[in-house]
């Protein structure tokens, strides 16, 4: 089994995106409508997906795919609160 990636709560949306290989012209498409969720790095994006659910973000599935997969490897969706509770050391009943 492939070990998953290591997830960096502080990396910019740009480096992000690039990282999962998400066009830039996608990118820029996204990016406004993030800034207004107030979603600027991977733990804001892991925070909102764990709170609202990655429908929220307004991604189309291919590009949130490769999101997932970059931010969680083989974990999905579901499992953002547990890993972003993890990572800032809070319980899943503060998440």
């Amino acid at each position: 089994m492939a070990a998953s990636p290591a997830i960096d709560l502080g990396e910019p949306l740009a480096a992000l995106f690039k990282r999962a290989r998400v066009a830039d012209s996608l990118y820029r498409r996204y990016v406004g409508r993030l800034a207004e969720l107030g979603v600027g790095d991977a733990g804001d994006l892991l925070d909102e997906v764990a709170e609202k659910g990655i429908g929220s973000l307004s991604i189309h599935d291919r590009q949130a795919e490769k999101l997932r997969q970059a931010l969680l490897g083989r974990r999905g969706w579901g499992d953002a609160a547990a890993v972003l509770a993890s990572l800032s050391g809070l319980s899943l009943g503060d998440t």
